[in-house]
């Protein structure tokens, strides 16, 4: 099957959209961070071929670029202390007399203690601590005071295939509305992965201002053309030509039951299978939540497409890579699968509350992959 390619968009400090429904919770907006740079390709590496190292720390030295005195470590000191009273780092502090140093090794320790191996060892994923020189304010919604950003996310796409159609048969003949759950539970990670209501709401929100479907948009272009004073024929034509993504499509290409939303909030409260719980656990503990800190980039696209089928993984693919195409003529940036959290580091309790909501969100997004993990496969171009 030929690639999809997906573009590395061009930044734009325009443009700056409200939030619909695409995003989870009530995040902020703001411009990106990380940046895709890859194929979204419906053709995924072969399982467990080699991965970069899976932890990065490119803004930690711009941190800290002040630190020459003793009076210069207070902002790396901070973050230290503040990462003390949830995880001991004593035991770093030998190794180095450098905070910066000292900092890496510790948040490598960190994410290690709680975090998949398997899916720290296979993504190439980021972390970065950005200094408040390093925030630009212009490029944040209603950005919080903070004197550090810490982001996590995606370098790029990641071509790894998990078609769930198999398993969610079965789980849907031993417990009935079990499927849904599933869905929801992945649906509901807030490191973004594409379900196929994912998909639909980032078609909904990038392409029919947050509608269900294309008609009120589409009538609007039209009304638009007919007062630039186009024939009826003529500006039905214009409009649907606007139209990147139709409704219809997804009938076509998925089960509607995987994306409506009518469906979305039915409950469940039959079995869960063992391979599940850690999932459940994750996902009930994210729902108690009464306020979330984190931030999304202004054009967040989910970095892992999941599927039932090859045509679905195909179709998700191809439409992220469309909405990217058009992005790109608003001189835009996408960006996959990246959160950032505010640090106030003068505040060390709030420091406290960020760092477990950071890890709340990591240890959720770990289970949801180390659920599909187990029914990962070979994408086939046959």
């Amino acid at each position: 099957m030929a690639e999809i390619a997906a573009t590395v968009l061009e930044r734009s400090d325009e443009g700056t959209l409200d939030p619909v429904r695409f995003f989870t919770g009530k995040p902020f907006l703001c411009e990106a961070l990380i940046s895709g740079g890859t194929e979204c390709a419906a053709h995924p590496r072969p399982t467990g071929g080699p991965s970069a190292h899976y932890l990065t720390m490119p803004g930690l030295e711009s941190v800290q670029e002040l630190i020459q005195s003793p009076v210069d470590n207070e902002p790396p000191c901070r973050i230290l202390a503040g990462l003390n009273r949830i995880f001991p780092i004593q035991k770093y502090l030998a190794h180095s007399f450098e905070p910066q140093q000292v900092l890496t090794k510790a948040f490598h320790a960190w994410l290690e203690s709680f975090m998949s191996k398997q899916v720290l060892a296979r993504f190439g994923l980021s972390l970065q601590i950005l200094s408040s020189t390093e925030i630009g304010h212009e490029l944040f919604y209603e950005l919080p005071e903070a004197n550090a950003i810490i982001q996590f996310g995606f370098n790029d796409f990641e071509n790894v295939y998990f078609p769930l159609g198999d398993v969610l048969k079965t789980y849907d003949e031993q417990h009935p509305g079990l499927v849904r759950y599933v869905l929801r539970m992945l649906s509901d990670c807030p490191l973004h992965i594409g379900t196929p209501e994912i998909i639909y709401e980032m078609v909904s929100y990038f392409c029919w201002g947050g509608e269900d479907n294309e008609e009120v948009i589409l009538q609007e272009r039209y009304d638009e053309y007919l007062e630039m004073g186009e024939s009826e024929e003529d500006a039905r034509e214009a409009a649907y030509e606007t139209m990147v993504v139709r409704y219809a499509e997804f009938e076509e290409n998925l089960p509607e039951w995987t994306f409506q939303r009518s469906g979305q909030d039915k409950a469940y409260s039959g079995p869960i299978l063992p391979e599940l719980k850690n999932l459940k656990r994750c996902h009930i503990r994210w729902k108690k939540r009464k306020k979330l800190h984190y931030l999304y980039p202004n054009y967040v696209f989910p970095g892992i497409v999941v599927s039932l089928d090859q045509q679905g993984y195909a179709f998700s693919c191809d439409l992220i890579n469309r909405i990217g195409n058009d992005q790109i003529q608003c001189g835009a940036d996408y960006y996959f699968t990246t959160l950032a959290w505010p640090l106030p580091i003068h505040n060390s309790g709030e420091m406290q509350v960020v760092f477990r909501e950071i890890r709340q969100t990591l240890e959720y997004f770990s289970a949801c992959m180390d659920f599909l993990f187990m029914h990962e496969k070979e994408y086939s171009d046959a």
